[in-house]
């Protein structure tokens, strides 16, 4: 819409200017009019004056309107971007609470085992807890660790269940939690002690 009056105004101004032009010359060319070069040049220069005006005036106003967008288009990339953050921020609070749960359900699972005999079985569930544990940021990681070793004491039978597919589970979460920032910074040392005496059980059984 504006560039369509913008298009008209110069087109009104064009023709006027043309007609301008026609009209001093036929008057000069009859010698009716008193108007000499001078004022033609002059009137000439006013044109070509109101014209570059008009067009400056326009992109100045083009200009402002542009920015206006851009600050508009700041605002709503702002807002994007806090509405990510936070959709980032509830998602790690939604895992975390995920991985409080998971350890929680696998710690009760592991009391069952243990009061069923099934050691090796507790043994594994506590081992899931400990590694959802430090997924959820939980402190008391020692702790676990020390339930981890006293399960581990008392194994003196195999488990019921094929082993082969416990060993694919118990191996796959040791890389995790040898990978996680915890255990490089003070859980390697007391980690590594436990699963040393608990493969050691295993051999002695004749399962690896």
């Amino acid at each position: 819409m504006k560039n369509t009056r913008l298009a008209l105004i110069l087109s009104l101004v064009s023709l006027v200017g043309v007609l301008s032009i026609w009209m001093l010359w036929i008057f000069g060319c009859f010698k009716v009019s008193v108007i000499d070069l001078g004022t033609f040049v002059g009137v000439i220069v006013t044109l070509l004056a109101i014209i570059v005006t008009i067009v400056i005036g326009w992109q100045i106003i083009n200009a402002v309107e542009i920015r206006e967008k851009i600050s508009s288009l700041e605002q709503r990339q702002n807002v994007i971007l806090d509405n990510e953050r936070l959709l980032a921020e509830n998602s790690r609070t939604y895992i975390k609470l995920a991985n409080n749960l998971q350890s929680g359900i696998l710690s009760s699972s592991a009391d069952l085992y243990q009061a069923k005999g099934q050691l090796v079985e507790a043994f594994l569930c506590l081992h899931s807890a400990f590694h959802q544990a430090i997924l959820a940021g939980q402190p008391g990681l020692d702790g676990r660790i020390n339930q981890l070793k006293l399960i581990c004491e008392l194994i003196a039978n195999p488990p019921i269940v094929n082993f082969l597919v416990l060993k694919k589970q118990l191996d796959a979460e040791s890389q995790l939690i040898r990978n996680t920032e915890e255990y490089k910074k003070y859980l390697s040392v007391q980690y590594e002690q436990v699963m040393t005496l608990f493969w050691q059980k295993m051999r002695n059984m004749g399962l690896v």
